[in-house]
C-alpha cells in the first residue's frame, strides 16, 4: 500500500485533515522540557524531536544563548509525519518565560500553513503561507528576531517580516518547540548576525540626469537617488535620507563596495561584495516622468550563489509627514486599500508590504512599479524619525534572483513613477499616480483577447462526456451568429481523464476519450479560433488524483485535498519542478494542442517564486492565466473565478483594462456570476442559452465596452474614462454616457463596438418597446442606417432607420432581442458546417433540420424554454440521414430522446433498431442540458458490414396527443462491447459516455465515475483498466438501469451477474424494483470487501418497468464490475 492511500482508507483520511486545524495548545498549559545537546542539531546527522498527540514539548539546547533580542538562526528541517507542529524558541529563561516563533499548522483545508509568534500567553499569527513541510522532505528555515521586530524565510524566500510587540528582549537560551503530535528531525542549526543599522547619506554632491519633466541627483556611494526637481511646479522631492553600506543577500546583511560612473544618460554603480565575492551592477535613467532601475549584472565567484536581493531601506523616495495634503495610500493586494494621513502616522521598527504604495501631497505623487516575485507585497514602506521629523518612505521588497528550480528570474527592475494633476480635477492624489502607473503597469498575457470576448465555462464531469468537444464547437459557433461574431474565451473543465476533476496532474496523455479525446479536442482550439473563440483549459498544480499517470510518491504529500470523485493528495511542487516534470507535463500540452490559449489553474495559492516560476513557463509557450482565486498571480492573471472579495480600488484603477477580477462595482461594473448563468454548457447545471444572451449584452458586452477606455477619475458617483466615458449611478441603477449621449441606461444598451477596425452598435431592450439614440460621432451625417435582428442562425436584416437631422435613431424592439445595427452593409460572418469533422451533420438541430429528410408527419424543430434545439416528431414520421461508415470498422450510435405522452420513439441504423415507449424516468445527468427532464440514451453499437448506412429518427404515436423529441445524435467509432451468451453484457472497458447500463437514481453530489487503475496507488477497480465506482452519495437508490438501454420482458427470466467489493459491509444492495407495482420485487446485500461474484435469478411477472438498482445506507465505497444479463 502506497504511503497509506490506498482508497478504502480514504474515508479516514478525510477525517484526520481536521486535526490540521488545531493551530495551538492550550495557553494556559505548561509545557514539558528536554535538554538538547547543541553538537546534535548543529550537524549534518541532526536530531529528531518527538511530541506525542496532546503534548507540548520545549527542547533547550544547552551551553547556547543568543545575543539579547538579536538573532538569526537557521536550520533545516525534516518533518516525520506532514502535521508535525514545531519553531524555535528564543530568550528562554524559566518554563514561563521565553519566545516562540513557528508553524502551528502545516496545511489547513485550502493547503495554507499558519506561522505564530507567541510569548505567555500571548500569541499572534504572523503569516500564512502555502503548506510545504511534507513528510519526509527537507526544508531550511530561518527566523531572525531583531527586538520585537520577526523575519522568517522558508527555502530561502521570505514569508513573514513584522512587528510582534508583545517578545521579551531578554537575554537567554535557545531551543525548539515541538507539540501536539509533532516530530521533525532538525540538523545543520547555526546562527548568524543581525543587519546593521543604515548610516547617513552625504548629500553634498550627486550624480544628476533629467528629463523634460524633472531633474534626479543620484548618490555617490550607493544605488539609490536622493533627491528629484518636478520642473513645472519647482517641487523638491526628497529621496532616500539614509542608506545602508550593503545589501541583504540570502537574507543576510553583506557590507559592499560601491562605486559610480556615468554613461550614456546613465548613473552606473558597481557594487563588491567582498565576504561573497558577488559583484552587482545596477543603472538608473530618467525617461520623461519615471526614473528606471535596472541592474544589469549579477557576477557570482563565490560558492554561494544569490538566491535572493535586497536594497535594504533604499527609500526611493520619502516624504514630511506634516507637509500639506501628505498621504500613504496602499493597496493590500487586489482585497483592500489603507488610506493613510501621514500627519497620523507613527514611526515602526518594521516596514510593512502592499501591492502598490503611493505617496502624494498637494504638488505631486509617486508610485513604484518594479518586477518583485513576492505576489501582493511588491512594495515595501516604512515611517521612520529622522533627527526630530517624521518621514514616510517607500522603496521595492526583496527580489528572488533564483526561482525554485534554481533558473534565473529576470533580473530587478524597478520604475518610479511621478504625476501631478493628470486627471484635472484641481488637485493631486493618488489617482492621478495611478493614472501613470497603469501606463508602465505590464499587461498580462491574454488581456487584450479577453477585452473583446465574452468569458464562459463549459463542463464534462464524471465519465458523462456531457458536452464532447465537438459538440461544443457547434456551441461555440451558435455564440457567434447570436452576438454578430463577438469573441469567445471558453474555459473546458474535464478535458481529461473521467472529466472535471480527475487525472489532476495529467495534462497531456490522458484525454478525455469519451468526450473525444486529443484528435478531436485539436479540432476544437483549432476550429474555435475561426469563429473568434479561444480555448483555455482547467489544470491543477496542487492536488493530484491516484488514478493520475503523474501521480507517484516522490511529488505527492501525505495531505489531503480536494474530495470529490477520488480523494485527491497534495502536490509537492517544488520537488515536481526541481526534477522537471511539471514542466515537461505543460510542454507537452503546448505540443499536443498548440492552437491552446490559456490557462486556468485551479486552488493555486503560490505566492513566491513557484508562482513567478509557472507564469514564467506559460508566458514562455504563450499561454495566458486565468485561476481560481482572486489574490494569486496579481501581474499575471487576466480573470479570476472568485472575485467577490477583490475590492482595492487602487490596483483596479490601475488594473482596469488588463484583469476581470474583481468585486461588482456600480460605476465600473465587472463582478458577474461565475456560475450556472455564465455558461450553458453545463458548468453548475448551466444550460439556458438565452439567459447567457441576456448577460452578454446587459453585464459582460457594458464591462468589455469599459475596459477598452483607460479609467481617468472615480468618485462615489461618476466614474471618468478616456475617450469621452463617463460611467454614473443614481437610484441603483448604472448610465454610461460616451460624447455626453446615453449608451447604458441599467440593461438597456446601445453600444458603440468601435474596436479592431469593426463599427457597429449593440442594442438591447430587456422590456421591449420603443427608444431613441444619438448615433456615434464617427457616424456624424449619416442619412441611414441599417438594424438587425441576432439570431442563434446569424443576423437578420430587417430595416434601414432613417436618422434625424441631430444624428438621433429610433429602435422599436422586441423584448429580451439582441440586435446590431451597422452603417452600411456589413462583411457577412463565417459560413457554419454544423457536426464538423462528425459523420453526423447538424446533430444537435442547431440549424433546424438542414441536413435530415423528412417523412411522414409532422416534424419540425423547437425551440426550449432555454434556448436549446431539437427535433419534434408528431404522428408517424422520420427523420434520416446517410453517413459514409467504413467497411468492418465498429461504431456507436446514439440520440437523446424524450417521449411526451405513449409511443414509440426509435432510433434505427441498418437493420439494427432500438426503441422506447414513454418517458417516465426523469433525466439526474448533471451537467447536462437535460438535467431535470425526462430525455434519455437510445445506444446502437455495431459493426457496419457494408450497404446503405442510413440514420433514422423515428416516431409511432401510442396516443392522439403524443410526441417524441430528440437530441445531439451522436455517431462515433468504437469498440464493440458485448459478449456472447449475454443479452447485455458491459466490463466498463470500452464505455462511450456515462456508467454503461446505469443512469443517476436522483439529484446528488455526482460522485460516481468510471474509476482507472493506476498501479501501485489504486485498488478501485476489479478487471482490467476501469471499473465503476461509486462513493459518498446519499442514502436510498444511488444509480439504476437506464429503461432506454435495458428492459426485461413480462413472463421470461433471468440472470444478473456482477463482481463487486465494497469498503463496509451493510451498506449497499443490489435490487430489483418496479415502480408502477410500487415495490421492491428482490433485493441481495453488496456486503463483501473482497471482490466476489454474486447473481440475482429472477423471473419477470407482468411488470413493463422492472429495474435494476444500487442503494446505499451508510457510508462507503462500491466497485462495480463484469455486469451481464443473460435469459433463461
Amino acid at each position: 500500500m502506497a504511503k497509506g492511500r490506498q482508497v478504502f482508507l480514504l474515508i479516514g483520511l478525510l477525517a484526520g485533515i481536521l486535526v490540521l486545524n488545531n493551530r495551538g495548545m492550550a495557553q494556559d498549559k505548561m509545557p514539558l522540557q528536554q535538554k538538547l545537546a547543541g553538537q546534535a542539531v548543529r550537524s549534518s546527522a541532526g536530531e529528531t524531536l518527538k511530541a506525542a498527540k496532546g503534548e507540548d514539548v520545549l527542547f533547550i539546547i544547552e551551553g547556547l544563548e543568543e545575543p539579547a533580542g538579536r538573532l538569526m538562526a537557521e536550520f533545516d528541517v525534516v518533518p516525520e509525519n506532514s502535521g508535525s507542529k514545531f519553531g524555535l524558541i528564543t530568550g528562554y529563561n524559566s518554563p514561563g518565560q521565553w519566545n516562540y516563533i513557528g508553524c502551528n499548522q502545516t496545511a489547513d483545508i485550502l493547503g495554507y500553513a499558519h506561522w505564530f509568534a507567541k510569548s505567555g500567553k500571548e500569541q499572534k499569527e504572523i503569516a500564512v503561507d502555502i503548506g510545504k513541510f511534507f513528510a519526509g522532505y527537507s526544508r531550511h528555515v530561518m527566523i531572525q528576531q531583531e527586538g520585537r521586530v520577526v523575519t522568517v524565510y522558508l527555502d530561502g524566500e521570505k514569508i513573514a517580516r513584522q512587528e510582534v510587540p508583545f517578545l521579551h528582549e531578554h537575554k537567554g537560551k535557545l531551543g525548539f518547540r515541538v507539540f501536539d503530535g509533532g516530530a521533525v528531525l532538525v540538523k545543520n542549526f547555526k546562527l548568524g548576525p543581525v543587519a546593521p543599522a543604515a548610516r547617513s547619506l552625504n548629500r553634498a554632491s550627486g550624480m544628476r540626469l533629467g528629463s523634460g519633466f524633472m531633474d534626479v541627483l543620484f548618490s555617490q556611494s550607493y544605488p539609490v537617488p536622493f533627491q528629484y526637481r518636478l520642473k513645472a511646479t519647482g517641487a523638491q522631492v526628497s529621496g532616500a535620507r539614509t542608506i545602508p553600506n550593503g545589501f541583504l543577500v540570502n537574507g543576510r546583511f553583506y557590507t559592499a563596495h560601491t562605486r559610480v560612473s556615468k554613461k550614456a544618460g546613465q548613473v552606473i554603480y558597481t557594487s563588491v561584495i567582498p565576504d561573497l565575492k558577488t559583484d552587482i551592477t545596477t543603472a538608473f535613467s530618467v525617461q520623461d516622468n519615471v526614473v528606471l532601475m535596472k541592474v544589469l549584472q549579477i557576477s557570482e565567484r563565490g560558492t554561494e550563489k544569490v538566491k535572493t536581493l535586497a536594497f535594504p531601506y533604499q527609500d526611493v523616495v520619502t516624504l514630511k509627514n506634516d507637509e500639506p495634503g501628505a498621504t500613504l495610500s496602499v493597496a493590500r493586494n487586489v482585497i483592500k486599500d489603507l488610506f493613510l494621513p501621514l500627519a497620523e502616522r507613527e514611526p515602526g521598527p518594521a516596514e510593512d508590504y502592499g501591492a502598490v504604495a503611493i505617496l502624494n501631497n498637494n504638488r505631486f505623487a509617486v508610485s513604484i512599479e518594479n518586477n518583485v516575485p513576492y505576489n501582493g507585497k511588491q512594495v515595501a514602506f516604512r515611517t521612520f524619525e529622522d533627527n526630530g521629523e517624521r518621514f514616510t518612505a517607500v522603496y521595492s521588497n526583496e527580489w528572488i534572483i533564483r526561482d525554485v528550480s534554481g533558473a534565473r528570474l529576470p533580473l530587478p527592475e524597478m520604475k518610479i513613477v511621478f504625476a501631478g494633476d493628470l486627471n484635472r480635477d484641481e488637485k493631486t492624489d493618488w489617482q492621478d499616480a495611478a493614472i501613470a502607473h497603469a501606463k508602465v503597469f505590464p499587461a498580462p498575457r491574454g488581456a487584450a483577447q479577453l477585452r473583446q470576448s465574452y468569458a464562459t465555462i463549459t463542463m464534462n464531469f464524471a465519465s458523462g462526456a456531457q458536452y464532447p468537444f465537438l459538440r461544443q464547437l457547434d456551441n461555440i459557433k451558435k455564440f457567434y451568429l447570436a452576438t454578430d461574431g463577438f469573441g469567445q474565451m471558453v474555459e473546458l473543465k474535464g478535458y481529461q481523464s473521467e472529466g472535471h476533476d480527475s487525472g489532476h496532474p495529467d495534462y497531456a496523455g490522458h484525454y478525455n476519450e469519451r468526450a473525444g479525446g486529443l484528435k478531436e479536442l485539436q479540432l476544437l482550439t483549432k476550429r474555435a479560433k475561426d469563429y473568434g473563440a479561444y480555448i483555455g483549459l482547467h489544470i491543477n498544480h496542487s492536488e493530484a488524483y491516484p488514478e493520475a499517470r503523474a501521480y507517484d510518491n516522490d511529488i505527492i504529500s501525505d495531505l489531503p485535498g480536494w474530495s470529490w470523485l477520488d480523494q485527491a493528495y497534495l502536490i509537492n511542487k517544488k520537488r515536481d519542478i526541481e526534477r522537471g516534470s511539471f514542466a515537461q507535463r505543460i510542454r507537452e500540452l503546448r505540443r499536443d494542442l498548440p492552437d491552446l490559449a490559456f490557462l486556468y489553474l485551479d486552488t493555486y495559492r503560490e505566492h513566491s517564486s513557484i508562482a513567478k516560476y509557472t507564469a514564467g513557463l506559460l508566458s514562455g509557450l504563450d499561454l495566458a492565466i486565468w485561476t481560481e482565486d482572486q489574490d494569486v498571480f496579481y501581474k499575471e492573471a487576466s480573470w479570476t473565478h472568485h472575485p467577490s472579495d477583490a475590492k482595492s480600488m487602487i490596483s483596479r484603477f490601475i488594473q482596469h483594462r488588463y484583469r476581470d477580477g474583481y468585486a461588482r462595482h456600480p460605476l465600473l461594473l465587472g463582478g458577474y456570476d461565475r456560475g450556472a448563468s455564465i455558461g450553458f454548457m453545463g458548468w453548475q447545471k448551466g444550460r439556458d442559452f438565452n439567459k447567457v444572451l441576456q448577460l452578454f449584452f446587459t453585464q459582460q458586452l457594458p464591462y468589455r465596452f469599459l475596459m477598452q477606455h483607460p479609467l481617468l477619475k472615480l468618485s462615489d458617483t461618476e466614474a471618468v474614462f478616456e475617450g469621452a466615458l463617463v460611467s454614473s449611478s443614481a437610484g441603483g441603477v448604472n448610465y454610461i454616457k460616451r460624447d455626453g449621449h446615453l449608451v447604458k441606461s441599467g440593461d438597456l444598451v446601445f453600444i458603440p463596438w468601435f474596436y479592431n477596425g469593426v463599427e457597429k452598435i449593440y442594442h438591447y431592450n430587456p422590456d421591449g418597446g420603443r427608444s431613441s439614440w444619438q448615433l456615434p460621432r464617427e457616424w456624424r451625417g449619416t442619412a441611414k442606417v441599417r438594424l438587425y435582428k441576432l439570431t442563434d442562425q446569424g443576423r437578420i436584416f430587417l430595416a434601414n432607420l432613417p436618422v434625424s437631422r441631430s444624428g438621433e435613431v429610433v429602435i422599436d424592439a422586441g423584448p429580451k432581442q439582441g440586435y446590431v445595427i451597422y452603417k452600411s452593409e456589413p462583411t457577412p460572418l463565417k459560413s457554419v458546417t454544423w457536426g464538423e469533422y462528425g459523420l453526423v451533420k447538424n446533430p444537435g438541430f442547431d440549424n433546424r433540420l438542414e441536413g435530415w429528410s423528412r417523412k411522414g408527419g409532422a416534424v419540425q424543430a423547437v425551440t426550449t424554454a432555454y434556448g436549446q434545439t431539437v427535433a419534434r416528431l408528431e404522428g408517424n414520421g422520420s427523420l434520416s440521414q446517410p453517413v459514409a461508415l467504413k467497411k468492418g470498422k465498429d461504431y456507436v450510435l446514439s440520440v437523446w430522446v424524450e417521449v411526451s405522452g405513449r409511443g414509440k420513439a426509435s432510433l434505427t441504423i441498418g437493420s439494427r433498431t432500438v426503441s422506447i415507449n414513454e418517458s417516465t424516468v426523469q433525466n439526474f445527468t448533471d451537467n447536462s442540458d437535460r438535467y431535470g427532464t425526462r430525455f434519455q440514451c437510445l445506444k446502437i453499437p455495431f459493426r457496419y458490414e457494408g450497404g446503405a448506412a442510413l440514420v433514422q429518427l423515428g416516431f409511432e404515436p401510442g396516443t392522439a396527443d403524443a410526441n417524441a423529441s430528440f437530441d445531439d445524435v451522436r455517431l462515433i467509432g468504437h469498440p464493440l462491447t458485448g459478449k456472447p451468451g449475454y443479452l447485455v453484457y458491459e466490463d466498463f472497458e470500452q464505455v462511450d459516455e456515462g456508467w454503461g447500463p446505469f443512469i443517476a437514481s436522483k439529484p446528488s453530489a455526482y460522485t460516481t465515475h468510471l474509476s482507472e487503475t493506476h498501479a501501485p496507488y489504486t485498488d478501485d477497480t476489479i478487471d482490467g483498466r476501469f471499473s465503476l465506482k461509486t462513493w459518498r452519495e446519499g442514502n436510498g437508490e444511488v444509480m439504476r438501469t437506464s429503461p432506454a438501454l435495458i428492459r426485461f420482458e413480462a413472463g421470461k427470466k433471468y440472470r444478473v451477474s456482477l463482481k463487486y467489493k465494497v469498503s463496509a459491509p451493510s451498506v449497499y444492495r443490489l435490487e430489483l424494483k418496479s415502480k408502477k407495482a410500487g415495490k421492491t420485487l428482490q433485493s441481495i446485500p453488496l456486503d463483501e470487501r473482497n471482490v466476489k461474484e454474486t447473481a440475482l435469478d429472477f423471473e419477470n411477472a407482468d411488470a413493463d418497468d422492472t429495474y435494476l438498482c444500487v442503494t446505499k445506507k451508510g457510508d462507503g465505497i462500491l466497485i462495480l464490475d463484469d455486469f451481464g444479463i443473460t435469459g433463461y
